[in-house]
């Protein structure tokens, strides 16, 4: 059997990777896409209100209908969607020559197709919850519900989650995440129920702004699906159990941690995956040494430590002898007062010397 497409004297492209979301379309959702690839002037507009109406005059639905579309293959990555900020942003980024004569205030593009896109550069705005932001009333996200059965469903399972039934501005906040953040809705029933639970432990009301702030943040760092969110809320909870031990090792006591002490912390924890023990072990010999709590110090002794791939308490005390044994050898012909002037001291400061420099005086007040 031979299949044949008729395409007539026009095309309509639609980017491949729409197949993989379209499960989760409507039938108002796919309407709209295939509109928008049969006619690409729908694409460009003086404003965002605009192409709206346009397409929603096109297919004789309300353009909260068009909006909610437009938000869900944003989500899907399918269209790029360019507020005037950014708009205007990129021109005045871009040299007098490449600026066009004519560049319209809004404009959404389809994404380019999979075999196509060339390698994504660092984007120069984070994302932050927006103005351009559909916001549906009452009555449109009663009938985008009834056309969304699974959206309805699990927004149903994040009241319950949160333990409150959600106003119009509540629905509008998690469809925002799911929309245009297009993060899935287990993804957004962790973090309900892990942002729920931060709020409560800390006697704050629960507020899902909060919930919005944080996945916003979590989605500029690139976690954007439930793995990731997984690993990362197993971080926060673990950091939250040492930040105590570590200002009290310091004497912090309640106020905020600057960035470089979350960073050293953060490093410590997770990119050498050290546990207390070690820490503590440096924390002692830092206080030894300095006679004082010193923390660019430690993170030297640490980094030192994590450098030769010392793991353990016992792989650093083994160390240590090495180290003394080999001083000690080097000393073996000179005179017995000299054999005497060893300290243990000068393994640890020897360290610290290898990740602050040649030049570092370790009676010198490293802060």
């Amino acid at each position: 059997m031979n299949i044949q497409l008729q395409y007539g004297t026009a095309v309509a492209a639609v980017p491949a990777a729409a197949l993989a979301v379209m499960d989760r379309a409507t039938q108002t959702d796919l309407r709209v896409l295939l509109t928008l690839a049969a006619d690409p002037p729908l694409l460009t507009g003086d404003s965002f209100g605009a192409c709206v109406g346009s397409i929603a005059a096109r297919l004789g639905c309300t353009p909260a209908q068009v909006e909610t579309s437009l938000s869900f293959w944003r989500g899907a990555g399918i269209l790029n969607i360019v507020s005037e900020e950014q708009a205007s942003a990129a021109v005045a980024e871009t040299s007098p020559r490449e600026v066009p004569k004519t560049e319209p205030a809004v404009r959404i593009a389809p994404a380019p197709a999979a075999e196509k896109e060339e390698p994504k550069e660092p984007q120069a705005h984070k994302l932050r919850p927006a103005d351009a932001l559909p916001h549906y009333t009452s009555a449109e996200l009663a009938d985008l519900l009834e056309s969304r059965r699974e959206a309805a469903d699990y927004l149903k399972e994040c009241q319950n989650v949160w333990g409150k039934m959600f106003n119009v501005h509540e629905h509008n906040i998690i469809l925002g995440l799911t929309d245009y953040l297009g993060l899935e809705w287990d993804y957004v029933l962790t973090l309900l129920a892990f942002c729920g639970d931060e709020q409560d432990k800390r006697g704050i009301k629960r507020s899902l702004r909060y919930v919005e702030t944080r996945a916003f943040a979590f989605y500029d760092e690139g976690v954007t699906d439930l793995p990731s969110l997984q690993d990362k809320l197993r971080k926060l909870e673990q950091m939250e159990e040492v930040e105590g031990q570590l200002r009290r090792m310091f004497g912090m006591g309640e106020r905020a941690l600057t960035p470089t002490e979350k960073k050293k912390f953060s490093s410590w924890l997770y990119e050498y995956r050290y546990g207390m023990d070690i820490i503590t072990h440096a924390f002692e010999v830092t206080v030894d040494a300095k006679g004082s709590p010193n923390l660019k110090y430690m993170d030297a002794v640490l980094a030192n430590w994590n450098r030769d791939g010392l793991r353990t308490v016992e792989d650093i005390q083994t160390a240590e002898e090495k180290f003394r044994a080999d001083k000690a050898g080097k000393k073996g012909k000179t005179a017995p007062e000299e054999q005497g002037s060893f300290n243990t001291d000068d393994f640890f400061a020897a360290a610290v010397r290898r990740s602050l420099g040649e030049d570092f005086d370790p009676n010198s007040g490293v802060s």
